[in-house]
């Protein structure tokens, strides 16, 4: 869809999850209705239905809850140990997107950002790695890789924050 002369949106997925079949019929009808009115279209034959679980941003979501999608985590659990600043904060970069399944993930990241404190982006400098960095750097990945499923809230129970 074109919003001006130089700015152009493109919407790729949109997720309904309902509890029920006749709920999720509702509701997608109404989603069609309002991407009509605001002269949307969309590719029918793109559009999964009915399905018990659905990769989505990069996650699989499943009627029980949702975890990374294994060939989003691979290329972390394969991540050389960085050689430089550089390279460490692309590392983070990506394991962060995952930091919700990652336990204590600021604590076990702790020597790694200490690299990190107080240089520059795009920072080249070597990294000169101590026993506890290199094993913190490991944990973070085996972490990543025993990630597990997390839970759909329950909107019928009480929130205590």
């Amino acid at each position: 869809m074109r919003l001006s002369e130089n700015c152009v949106f493109a919407m790729v997925d949109i997720l309904n999850a309902k509890e029920s079949e006749e709920e999720s019929k509702t509701h997608v009808r109404a989603i069609f209705q309002k991407l009509n009115e605001y002269g949307l279209t969309i590719n029918v034959s793109k559009c999964v239905f009915g399905v018990p679980e659905i990769s989505f941003l990069g996650h699989l979501l499943t009627k029980n809850g949702t975890k990374p999608l294994p060939d989003k985590v691979d290329p972390i659990l394969n991540y050389p140990q960085p050689k430089t600043i550089k390279e460490l904060r692309r590392f983070l970069g990506l394991l962060n997107f995952f930091r919700r399944f990652l336990p204590r993930a600021a604590h076990n990241q702790t020597h790694l950002n200490d690299f990190l404190k107080g240089l520059k982006r795009n920072d080249k400098r070597k990294i000169n790695w101590s026993e506890q960095a290199k094993n913190e750097f490991q944990n973070c990945k085996a972490l990543l890789a025993n990630a597990t499923l997390l839970v759909h809230p329950n909107p019928n129970a009480n929130l205590v924050l």
